[in-house]
């Protein structure tokens, strides 16, 4: 997906604890690492685990002149509150779901939507829900090529708890693997 003049607006939303803010940083991170200009901001409840929670990000070849994502071309929902973005996406904006979490996938109406189960396979596959961001991280980087995976994971591991770093490597493949079963 190329959005015209090559500038990318991304929203990550979901809940506290699902490590929406580590996902936007890991993907600022490499998209700066591949040569982009990035603008990555952030907002979540004042408690620290359960309420809402959105990192944005603007990623551009060219200067970017404001930091609030204002025409979505990528909205990655980890929960059914996140959905309340999708008044910001363009017509042929990707939108992806964590169809574990989210309901009423069917009825989401966007035509360019794909599910994962971040939160299920998190849970059943590697142990832990505390891994679903990197699974949906790994799902956007498939279907968008946004930057290099091998950019992605030189950031995973330089950024996730070093006893964590092989899970978190086998989450980012999960969901490379996995997002390209389940469009909606």
């Amino acid at each position: 997906m190329k959005p015209v003049n090559d500038k990318r607006e991304i929203i990550l939303a979901g809940y506290g604890g699902q490590g929406i803010i580590t996902a936007g940083v890991i993907l600022g991170t490499a998209a700066s690492y591949d040569g982009y200009q990035v603008v990555q901001t952030q907002s979540y409840g004042a408690e620290a685990r359960g309420t809402a929670c959105k990192s944005e990000l603007i990623i551009s070849r060219n200067q970017i002149d404001y930091i609030k994502v204002t025409e979505c071309n990528m909205l990655v929902a980890l929960s059914s509150e996140s959905l309340r973005y999708k008044y910001l996406l363009e017509p042929e904006a990707l939108l992806i779901v964590d169809d574990s979490l989210v309901e009423d996938v069917g009825k989401i109406g966007c035509k360019n939507s794909y599910a994962i189960q971040a939160d299920y396979l998190a849970e059943n596959r590697l142990g832990s829900r505390i891994f679903a961001n990197i699974i949906a991280l790994g799902a956007l980087s498939k279907l968008t090529n946004i930057v290099r995976e091998s950019t992605l994971k030189k950031v995973i591991k330089e950024t996730v708890p070093p006893k964590t770093v092989e899970r978190n490597l086998e989450a980012f493949d999960l969901g490379v693997k996995e997002v390209k079963k389940t469009r909606i």
